[in-house]
């Protein structure tokens, strides 16, 4: 099972044909879910993406609070979904400082690639 890579809503939306099949981690608001099908509608900085959360045994839904998966990206019909293997609530969670982290990460780990070169 490949880890989930780290990814902001925008940047699934913006690669998904690059992403479908991938494993993936992103978070957002929990605004709509449907627990007849266990999908679930998340949103992060006006961008959304449809979760599916069938595969996750009794999953504790609470609309408006802020969650993160970890799942696969699939292409059902012509919607972009993540079936959601791991899910987490993370309300408290300092999102200016985690798009902040999550950044310096990034340039750090392209820097290391760069040096180990």
């Amino acid at each position: 099972l490949k880890y989930g890579q780290i990814l902001f809503l925008e940047e699934i939306l913006q690669d998904q044909s690059n992403l479908v099949g991938s494993s993936v981690r992103t978070l957002g608001k929990l605004i709509e879910y449907n627990v007849t099908s266990c999908k679930g509608l998340i949103e992060h900085n006006n961008n959304f993406l449809m979760i599916n959360t069938s595969f996750l045994d009794n999953f504790p839904f609470k609309f408006n609070s802020l969650y993160q998966f970890i799942g696969e990206i699939e292409r059902n019909r012509d919607e972009l979904q993540l079936n959601a293997r791991v899910a987490r609530n993370v309300d408290g969670l300092d999102l200016d400082l985690y798009d902040r982290s999550l950044r310096v990460m990034r340039t750090f780990l392209i820097d290391t690639a760069y040096t180990n070169q």
